[in-house]
């Protein structure tokens, strides 16, 4: 009896993670959407996702210990889908539920490689004139240009994916690999960045390319972790200078010159922070948040407080915050430079909400088991 009752749970843990991979598959294959085409149709691999998903994470529950936090995930997403007529939170509370075992490194890999061959895959639609564009000549930052965008949608669009390979590649092996491989790693990754032309590309390639190196460089405990803290409060800055255009009344934008400070910010993020300041004045800001709301803002911050609402982006970023500390705490440098990737790239692009664009969700997974191991 005994044996029958560890079989069956053996072949539940299986039939568990299954589903859970099955659903990151289909997760990962719709995460391209609104930055190049596939030809896939979203919607039927997205109601695939949530179905694999829920039966994973219905399969992890523990009736006894976890219905309250169930009853409160489930609660707030049907809130959302009722209020917002999206199933956005749902799919990302049920993939954070189903991957509390779940090993993040695994993921980020399935993540990390999935990525490349879609990225490629949409290169090769663009060569084959099936897809997008190889490259684009138009009026950039007020003069004409060539940019690169390798099929996406816009040279930005490409560049926040090809950001998002070379930061799950510093995660994976940024901190491990020799230094030789260190330096051929960041030349190749550096040229499209470069073809591209993405300014917000190119900045947060070098800003997290030097603290891998000085990480690797300085072995001193205290001095790395006075560089985790200073990256920690250069994002909170940068969060709560964004947060404040609701309560500071900055200057008209002067488009083209540069006449004050606010016009020099302007001209660094090509406009966005005007466009963000404008957004918030002429949006509600609401608890649940309102997905009538254009995306008229890249800005990612901005973005998600008026679409997801107070609830969420308070939680998102007290969620991150506390695996930032804990990732330090820890010395887990690797983690602690992608949530600093993404922190600061959410300046300029508006991915926050979705776990399959958002590496810092994969962070999460795993935390609460891996924890209880270690107190074993």
């Amino acid at each position: 009896m005994k044996d029958r009752s560890e079989k069956t749970e053996k072949t539940l843990k299986k039939l568990k993670s299954g589903a859970f991979y099955l659903g990151l598959v289909c997760e990962l294959l719709v995460s391209p959407s609104g930055f190049a085409s596939l030809g896939l149709t979203n919607q039927i691999l997205i109601a695939a996702g949530i179905a694999l998903l829920l039966l994973a994470a219905v399969l992890d529950m523990d009736i006894k210990k976890d219905l309250p936090l169930y009853s409160a995930v489930f609660a707030f997403s049907g809130i959302f889908l009722l209020l917002t007529h999206s199933a956005l939170m749902l799919r990302l509370s049920l993939v954070l539920l189903a991957g509390r075992d779940e090993c993040a490194e695994k993921v980020m890999k399935l993540y990390f490689y999935g990525t490349a061959l879609l990225t490629a895959g949409i290169l090769i639609r663009a060569l084959a004139g099936v897809g997008g564009e190889i490259f684009v000549v138009d009026n950039f930052r007020h003069t004409q240009e060539r940019r690169f965008m390798f099929g996406f949608v816009h040279p930005n669009a490409f560049s926040f994916f090809w950001f998002r390979l070379f930061i799950m590649w510093i995660y994976l092996y940024g901190m491990k690999i020799k230094g030789r491989f260190l330096g051929l790693g960041a030349v190749v990754f550096a040229l499209p960045f470069v073809l591209a032309s993405s300014k917000m590309g190119i900045a947060i390639f070098v800003y997290i390319l030097a603290g891998v190196i000085f990480l690797r460089l300085d072995k001193n405990e205290k001095h790395r972790l006075v560089y985790h803290r200073a990256q920690q409060f250069i994002a909170a800055a940068v969060i709560l200078f964004i947060l404040s255009f609701l309560f500071i009344p900055y200057p008209e934008n002067h488009a083209g010159k540069v006449e004050n400070a606010w016009d020099a910010l302007n001209e660094i993020t090509t406009g966005r922070f005007e466009i963000a300041r404008d957004a918030l004045k002429s949006n509600e800001i609401k608890l649940f948040g309102n997905r009538t709301v254009e995306e008229a803002t890249e800005v990612g911050y901005v973005n998600t407080l008026l679409r997801e609402g107070v609830i969420f982006t308070a939680l998102y970023l007290l969620l991150v915050f506390l695996r930032w500390m804990g990732a330090v705490k820890k010395k887990e440098n690797e983690t602690s430079l992608l949530i600093c990737g993404f922190m600061l790239y959410s300046v300029a692009e508006a991915f926050i909400p979705y776990f399959n664009k958002n590496g810092v969700f994969i962070t999460m997974l795993g935390v609460s088991g891996k924890d209880e191991k270690d107190k074993d």
